[in-house]
């Protein structure tokens, strides 16, 4: 292995560390600037939880889209859901073991965590997604934001009935600064991401689609098992349940509707052929779990070993 490759493999974790940690301070300092012009500290969780820790994902995309590489925003969506149910989930059901919970509060998502990525696939069967259905894609994303808003404020004005509302604090002018640093750092950090990607996999001859399933969706999918496992600590599982089923909606709704705003999108035929059915086949099992509220350690256990397996095969597979 040559410098040159090496100085890339160290651009590409460096730049991927980059852009997760410049999403952590845009969502913190975008939350300070909500709350300072009087929005609703609940409408500001439901807008910033899921689209906060999928903001690397949407950053990658939008780079991904420019630099004509489409693969990689399907690889990034794709493997980051896989990453999220295997790896995060897993992780969650690790830290919290058997627990109580109630999947009541869940019956949207429930429903359209599966739905999504049985409609993603049927999207990508032509190996093709069109503008026209990136507006579709986008359509049912703004109804879904919109419907979490409106309950979200049924339950800001019942609290604001029994407690006082507070008068905001005025933003002070390092919240601005700090929410325009970090968002340039989101875009740098995508930037030399995407370029490291496309230089790692032309050297050593791997599928670009290979790398954004693997490495860059479980480097974007960080934000999430970071606050998975903090809230699984903390007995919040439903929480840390929530964000999980969250950002899967986010990642096929918006992450593949709003760069494919910018071109249509090719779909790799291998994404079809494995990745995606078995998606779709992860998504439904997570939804049976969280139904029968079955929570164990063992379920964790098998999960992280399953998407261990999952990438490994992809890299063989690859190989041959």
């Amino acid at each position: 292995m040559d410098l040159a490759i090496g100085w890339w493999i160290l651009i590409f974790m460096v730049a991927l560390a980059l852009l997760v940690k410049a999403s952590d301070y845009f969502v913190e300092y975008a939350e300070k600037v909500g709350l300072s012009i009087g929005m609703s500290p609940t409408v500001i969780g439901v807008l910033l939880l899921a689209f906060g820790t999928s903001l690397p994902e949407l950053g990658t995309s939008i780079i991904a889209m420019l630099k004509q590489s489409p693969e990689i925003v399907l690889g990034n969506v794709v493997g980051s859901n896989i990453a999220n149910i295997l790896m995060v989930g897993g992780a969650l059901f690790l830290v919290a073991g058997t627990t109580k919970f109630n999947p009541s509060q869940f019956k949207v998502e429930l429903w359209l965590v599966p739905s999504t990525a049985i409609l993603l696939f049927l999207l990508s069967l032509n190996l093709y997604i069109s503008t026209w259905e990136s507006i579709v894609l986008l359509i049912a994303y703004i109804s879904y934001v919109g419907y979490s808003v409106r309950q979200s404020m049924k339950i800001n004005r019942l609290i604001s009935e029994v407690e006082p509302e507070e008068k905001p604090e005025p933003a002070k002018w390092f919240y601005w600064l700090f929410l325009l640093l970090s968002g340039a750092g989101i875009y740098f950090g995508a930037e030399y991401t995407i370029e490291s990607i496309l230089q790692i996999a032309d050297y050593f001859t791997i599928g670009k689609e290979i790398i954004a399933l693997t490495a860059v969706a479980l480097g974007t999918s960080l934000p999430e098992l970071f606050v998975s496992i903090a809230a699984g600590r903390k007995g919040k599982f439903e929480m840390a349940l929530g964000n999980i089923l969250g950002s899967n909606i986010f990642n096929i709704l918006a992450i593949i509707s709003i760069p494919s705003l910018l071109g249509p999108m090719d779909v790799p035929a291998s994404m079809v052929n494995f990745s995606m059915p078995f998606m779709i086949g992860l998504c439904l099992l997570l939804v049976g779990i969280v139904v029968s509220r079955k929570s164990s350690r063992l379920i964790g256990a098998l999960f992280v070993i399953t998407y261990i397996a999952y990438t490994a095969g992809l890299y063989i597979a690859d190989a041959k």
